[in-house]
């Protein structure tokens, strides 16, 4: 939980996993964690066609059920807890 949290300005580990837990993008969302979502998908995970535009469609919607079930992670599109540790997490 946030308390338990150090004010230090960096976004580490605990940080991470208290955000994750709180923050979803699914298809239809827009804004800065669609644009999060996007950027790793591309950079990250070479899904070169997902452009970062903040907007979660069609593109970005493959590209993480792609994702996650290369993951064996639940296949539905959202990304909750689990596909954001697989995103922000180390590469395999």
């Amino acid at each position: 939980n946030a308390e338990s949290l150090t004010a230090d300005g960096i976004v580490g580990p605990n940080t991470w996993e208290a955000l994750i837990d709180h923050v979803q993008a699914q298809s239809g969302a827009s804004g800065p964690r669609v644009r999060a979502v996007q950027r790793l998908l591309r950079d990250k995970y070479s899904f070169v066609s997902v452009s970062v535009d903040g907007e979660f469609g069609t593109i970005t919607n493959e590209a993480v059920e792609s994702l996650q079930n290369s993951n064996g992670l639940t296949v539905d599109g959202l990304v909750g807890p689990q596909t954001w540790q697989m995103l922000v997490g180390a590469k395999p």
